[in-house]
């Protein structure tokens, strides 16, 4: 009999879905603890509850396979360096399509300008001044970080007739959906009518979005950030907007959340800030995605999002 450890603030919604699968050789067990003393075969965790389960373990204590529950798990990646024997699963492919509904609610009110015709309608005005409405097409996305989220945001792109360029560290060869791939971030984001961020949080990506790459970009571009809010240097970007080196800003994750209330970043003018809510984990995809992988680890076949502890994603 194995057991799978169920390690999150609220379980009750898991062990609800837990209880209907039939897994006769798994024993299911849930702790909102994650100094708790069960041992387990599987962990089920959001990353800093199981970066504390593992402390102090020993090699022979710890379970074989994570599943976070979380997108980012650069919490684990420090503490799974003393554990090579553990693999680690992600959500990779639950966020994409939630990501490009995010995007484009954004883009298109950018092009459609949908707040202005709904002041004209609370003043009663019909004002059918056609300078008020552009369109995605023809218009150019910077998509930084072509994995899966920034290829779903580039199908979405290409529907509505837009030109893709995609920045990846490791990715030369052109992917589906893509006009152009580039390993400059600069030069990728040098045409951009908009630029989607979707970077991990690792020791390359810090700060990668910096004062060079705002002075590559048009004074007309719309930098919006999804990945990580390590990856984009918040000085750079005020001082981008403030000297309108770029036209606006759109931020759903920030260095430090929840954002404090004394952060310049509440009264910027062109700055548009959402509370880390573009795409979330919720119990039911979890744990579709973890049973899933359940049923492949207990066959012997290969786990599905395996995360490359070296990379950091």
């Amino acid at each position: 009999m194995k057991r799978v450890l169920v390690l999150e603030n609220s379980t009750a919604e898991y062990k609800a879905i837990f209880d209907n699968e039939d897994f006769p050789n798994i024993e299911f067990c849930y702790s909102h603890n994650p100094l708790t003393n069960k041992g387990c075969d599987y962990l089920l965790s959001r990353p800093d509850f199981a970066a504390q389960y593992l402390n102090d373990k020993s090699q022979h204590n710890v379970p074989s396979w994570i599943q976070s529950s979380w997108a980012g798990v650069e919490r684990l990646i420090t503490p799974l360096c003393h554990y090579p024997d553990i693999k680690l699963t992600g959500l990779k492919n639950n966020f994409g399509p939630l990501i490009a509904e995010y995007t484009f609610n954004y883009l298109l009110e950018d092009q459609r300008n949908s707040t202005i015709f709904k002041k004209q309608q609370t003043n009663q005005q019909w004002i059918d001044d056609t300078c008020n409405v552009g369109t995605l097409g023809g218009k150019t996305i910077a998509i930084l970080g072509a994995g899966t989220i920034g290829r779903d945001v580039a199908k979405i792109a290409k529907a509505f007739n837009m030109k893709v360029v995609g920045f990846s560290r490791g990715e030369k060869s052109l992917l589906k959906n893509f006009d152009l791939m580039s390993l400059d971030i600069n030069e990728a984001v040098a045409d951009a009518d908009y630029v989607l961020a979707c970077l991990p949080d690792t020791n390359l990506t810090k700060n990668m979005i910096c004062k060079e790459t705002f002075s590559a970009m048009k004074n007309t571009s719309t930098i919006i950030n999804v990945g990580r809010g390590t990856s984009l240097n918040m000085a750079d970007l005020l001082t981008a907007l403030r000297s309108k080196q770029i036209h606006k800003a759109i931020l759903d994750v920030f260095p430090i959340e929840p954002l404090l209330p004394d952060d310049p970043l509440w009264q910027e003018p062109n700055l548009t800030i959402t509370p880390h809510i573009a795409a979330t984990s919720t119990p039911p995809k979890v744990a579709e995605t973890f049973l899933n992988n359940l049923k492949q680890i207990e066959m012997g076949e290969a786990l599905l999002n395996l995360i490359d502890i070296k990379q950091g994603y």
